[in-house]
Protein backbone atom coordinates (compact mmCIF):
# COMPACT_ATOMS: atom_id res chain seq x y z
CA UNK A 1 0.00 0.00 0.00
CA UNK A 2 2.76 2.33 0.72
CA UNK A 3 4.57 1.55 -2.81
CA UNK A 4 1.10 2.32 -4.49
CA UNK A 5 0.80 5.98 -2.31
CA UNK A 6 4.54 7.23 -3.12
CA UNK A 7 3.82 6.24 -6.87
CA UNK A 8 0.49 7.98 -7.20
CA UNK A 9 1.81 10.74 -5.72
CA UNK A 10 3.76 13.19 -8.22
CA UNK A 11 6.82 15.39 -6.74
CA UNK A 12 5.80 19.22 -6.29
CA UNK A 13 6.83 21.51 -8.46
CA UNK A 14 10.05 24.18 -7.29
CA UNK A 15 9.03 27.40 -6.18
CA UNK A 16 8.20 30.00 -9.52
CA UNK A 17 10.15 33.01 -7.63
CA UNK A 18 13.23 32.75 -5.17
CA UNK A 19 12.55 33.22 -1.69
CA UNK A 20 13.03 36.70 -0.33
CA UNK A 21 15.90 37.24 2.17
CA UNK A 22 15.57 39.62 5.36
CA UNK A 23 17.74 42.83 4.39
CA UNK A 24 20.62 43.25 7.17
CA UNK A 25 20.61 46.96 9.56
CA UNK A 26 18.00 47.94 11.83
CA UNK A 27 14.81 49.70 11.87
CA UNK A 28 16.46 52.99 14.00
CA UNK A 29 17.57 55.67 12.12
CA UNK A 30 21.14 56.85 11.82
CA UNK A 31 22.28 60.23 13.55
CA UNK A 32 24.14 62.62 11.28
CA UNK A 33 27.24 64.18 12.63
CA UNK A 34 26.69 66.99 15.39
CA UNK A 35 23.21 65.93 15.23
CA UNK A 36 21.89 65.50 19.36
CA UNK A 37 21.27 62.31 20.86
CA UNK A 38 17.70 62.67 21.61
CA UNK A 39 15.48 65.87 21.07
CA UNK A 40 14.05 67.36 23.37
CA UNK A 41 10.56 66.28 25.30
CA UNK A 42 7.48 68.23 26.00
CA UNK A 43 5.58 66.33 28.17
CA UNK A 44 3.50 67.53 30.87
CA UNK A 45 2.69 65.43 33.61
CA UNK A 46 -0.04 66.51 35.85
CA UNK A 47 -0.78 64.74 39.00
CA UNK A 48 -4.17 65.22 41.36
CA UNK A 49 -5.16 64.38 44.64
CA UNK A 50 -7.64 61.76 45.15
CA UNK A 51 -10.05 62.04 47.93
CA UNK A 52 -9.75 58.82 50.53
CA UNK A 53 -12.90 57.25 51.01
CA UNK A 54 -14.39 56.54 54.70
CA UNK A 55 -13.34 52.82 55.94
CA UNK A 56 -15.82 50.58 57.63
CA UNK A 57 -15.19 49.42 60.82
CA UNK A 58 -14.75 45.92 60.67
CA UNK A 59 -15.42 45.02 64.04
CA UNK A 60 -18.43 47.20 64.71
CA UNK A 61 -20.07 45.36 61.56
CA UNK A 62 -19.06 41.70 62.62
CA UNK A 63 -21.43 42.42 66.58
Amino acid sequence: MADLATQAVRPRPGRTAPRATKRSGSGYRTLRPGEPPTSRATYTINLMLLEARAQPDDLSQAA
